[in-house]
This record gives C-alpha cells, sequence and structure tokens, in this order.
C-alpha cells in the first residue's frame, strides 16, 4: 500500500470521529421531547433487530433438528446392517444333501 492510500484512509476515520463528535455535542440543542422520541426509535430499530434475529436462530435451529433426525435414522439403519452381517456371518453354514 502506499503512503497516499493510507493518509486517505485515516484522514476519513478522522473525519467520522470529528463528524460523531459534532453530533454528540449537537445534542444539547436538544429539545426533551426530540430526545424522548430519538431514544424510543432506537429502541424500537433494537426490538426489530432482536426479532429477526430471533426469527433466524429459530430457523437455523429447526434445521438442525431435521439434520440430527435424519443422522439418527442413517445410524440406526446402519447398525441394523451391521447387525444383519453378523448374524450371517456367525451362522453354521447351511448343507444341502
Amino acid at each position: 500500500m502506499n503512503a497516499t492510500a493510507l493518509e486517505s484512509g485515516f484522514g476519513a476515520g478522522t473525519n467520522l470521529v470529528k463528524k460523531f463528535v459534532r453530533f454528540a455535542r449537537g445534542t444539547d440543542t436538544l429539545t426533551v421531547a426530540e430526545k424522548v422520541c430519538s431514544i424510543a426509535a432506537f429502541l424500537a430499530i433494537v426490538t426489530t433487530f432482536l426479532l429477526v434475529m430471533s426469527v433466524q436462530s429459530v430457523r437455523l435451529q429447526t434445521t438442525y433438528r431435521h439434520m440430527h433426525a435424519s443422522s439418527a435414522e442413517a445410524a440406526i439403519s446402519v447398525g441394523r446392517i451391521n447387525a444383519l452381517i453378523h448374524a450371517a456371518s456367525t451362522c453354521p453354514p447351511i448343507v444341502v444333501r
């Protein structure tokens, strides 16, 4: 990376910090009603985000349960096949006369 790219990235970061500080200082001029409304909006956004994450978690858990059930069925089938192979190998040979 060249030096100008690093400087431009660093400058963008400092500009962002300066904008945030200016925004934070600007909250002193807001009324109480505006501050309460902004807090309520923030809580609504966070609640919506948590709801979306909860729904996604339930979907992933359902998929995991289906995969777990199918793997359990496969394990039972393998166990049955192993039992049949063991039973066939331990039986005395059938002699046809």
